[in-house]
């Protein structure tokens, strides 16, 4: 399937516009996850490690408490003041409680998000936080039975490995959440990393499809730019101008159209000079025809007269040559009332009357007319009818006119003897006639100029014999033709409008 030029650039166009829209989304959903992602670490895995580092810092603090009082003895003061060694112990002791308080509400309060986000890693939290709590709940029984108790009698090395247990639960916990905050760092990069690879890729792709668009734009652009300046040189008279068709698509038929109308407009502005022509012709043919016809009717009285008068003269050689000089007189003025009958003819062109017409038929009628008058002249007529039968809408009487016209043009032509070939053919909805004989062919310069009016290369022409030929042809909405090449022969051929088989019928009903 053949797709248009305009449904590729709308196509691209929609293409463009949803990469560009997939891009946008895709872009505001991966900020979106990485948002997401950076509020769960700030939030959440921040917030558990921080609790968790400030439990560790102060267990450690607690443990090198115990450690001082494991490893020497507690100074004077101390011995004497068991209550500032209490104190010590407690503060100490509180801080570690306040911490790992802190730690279990931090816990606590992200543990349902944990489930439905981070099952896995909640799975991991879940028994290293049990161990430690219940390492947690045995040294508070200790420091518990401790403080019930006398701290003389503690056993503070037992108690520094029970804290220093916790404290490895603790640092293990630690871990955990550090570990977890460093993955989801790395996959936040990871993630802002992809992104903007993805975001780089689809630009990229996007900047070949629009160039591909703009060089996919840029030929009709430049056959409009042609077309627009074949436009102002129409505009300014110049009708030379033809767009080069470079392809087939749309922007091919756009410009074929272009040069077809503007070969529509050369033909229009020659009928139309050709037209304009012919009417000057016409008013000029029937002014001289009327100045012309009553002085030349008024001479051949005269000639009438003195011819008779010359008749009563005796015979001599001075009667005889008055004869011989009035005849001489008489047949010029009937050579030029011929010419101004013809004259007269050309102002005065009837109307056609458009019937159907046999064009087989047509022709044979007017070859067995006229084949006789030929031979004379040693001028063989052949005649090629149409194995279409084809029919013509025409005014018979006129048609002749022009094909006698035409095939006495080439008698003239071929002074020494020749062919005449006429032939009929169907050419779409038109049928054509020909005519062509075998002689010598018509000059460039001659074929340029011999559908003028008064333009003939005949000693004794009027010039107003193609001329006529040419009004009734396009009297009858057709075109003449001449193909012509020095010493090739001359073809005319006369396009008409066919009849169909349906108006034939009808035609022949009203005849």
């Amino acid at each position: 399937m053949k797709i248009s030029l305009s449904t590729r650039l709308f196509l691209g166009f929609v293409v463009l516009l949803a990469l560009f829209s997939g891009l946008q989304v895709w872009s505001l959903l991966g900020l979106q996850r990485l948002g997401a992602d950076f509020e769960n670490v700030h939030r959440i895995h921040l917030n558990l490690s921080h609790q968790v580092l400030a439990l560790e810092t102060a267990q450690t603090q607690l443990l090198l408490l115990l450690k001082n009082l494991t490893t020497q003895e507690p100074d004077a003061e101390v011995r004497r003041n068991p209550a500032l060694l209490s104190r010590w112990l407690r503060v100490t002791m509180e801080k570690r409680n306040e911490a790992w308080a802190r730690m279990r509400a931090s816990m606590d309060e992200h543990a349902g998000r944990l489930r439905t986000e981070e099952p896995g890693y909640l799975r991991e939290l879940a028994p290293q936080l049990e161990q430690a709590a219940a390492d947690y709940q045995q040294v508070q029984d200790l420091w518990n039975s401790a403080f019930a108790s006398s701290l003389e009698r503690t056993d503070f090395k037992a108690v520094f490995r029970r804290e220093n247990l916790l404290l490895s639960r603790i640092r293990q916990l630690a871990g955990t959440t550090r570990n977890r905050v460093r993955a989801m760092a790395m996959r936040i990069a990871d993630g802002e990393r992809e992104l903007l690879r993805m975001q780089i890729t689809l630009l990229v792709a996007a900047f070949l499809l629009a160039l591909g668009i703009i060089a996919l734009s840029y030929r009709p652009l430049r056959v409009l730019a042609r077309l627009t300046q074949g436009a102002r040189q129409i505009s300014r008279g110049d009708f030379s101008h033809r767009i080069e068709v470079t392809s087939r698509d749309e922007l091919g038929e756009l410009a074929a159209e272009f040069n077809a109308m503007t070969d529509a407009i050369v033909e229009r502005e020659e009928r139309l000079i050709r037209s304009e022509q012919l009417a000057a012709a016409g008013k000029l043919s029937a002014q001289i025809a009327h100045e012309l016809r009553n002085p030349l009717a008024a001479l051949s009285f005269q000639v009438e007269l003195a011819a008779d008068l010359c008749r009563e003269f005796p015979a001599s050689e001075e009667k005889a040559e008055l004869q011989s000089i009035l005849q001489k007189i008489q047949k010029e003025i009937d050579h030029l009332t011929s010419i101004s009958e013809e004259y007269l003819v050309f102002a005065r062109l009837p109307k056609p009357q458009l019937r159907p017409i046999d064009a087989n038929a047509f022709l044979r009628d007017f070859h067995g007319f006229l084949a006789g008058e030929m031979e004379l002249g040693n001028v063989h007529v052949h005649l090629v009818p149409s194995p279409d039968d084809p029919v013509f809408r025409g005014d018979e009487n006129l048609m002749r006119q022009v094909l006698m016209n035409l095939v006495r043009n080439a008698r003239e032509a071929m002074p020494e003897g020749g062919d005449v070939r006429l032939e009929c053919r169907r050419e779409a909805d038109r049928v054509v006639l020909s005519v062509r004989d075998t002689g010598p062919g018509i000059p460039p310069e001659v074929r340029a100029r011999m559908f003028e009016a008064f333009y003939t290369t005949k000693a004794h022409g009027t010039g107003l014999g193609l001329t006529l030929c040419l009004q009734i042809v396009h009297e009858h909405g057709g075109s003449l033709d001449v193909v012509s090449a020095p010493g090739g022969g001359t073809t005319f051929e006369i396009r008409l409008p066919a009849e169909n088989s349906a108006s034939t019928g009808e035609g022949s009903e009203h005849e």
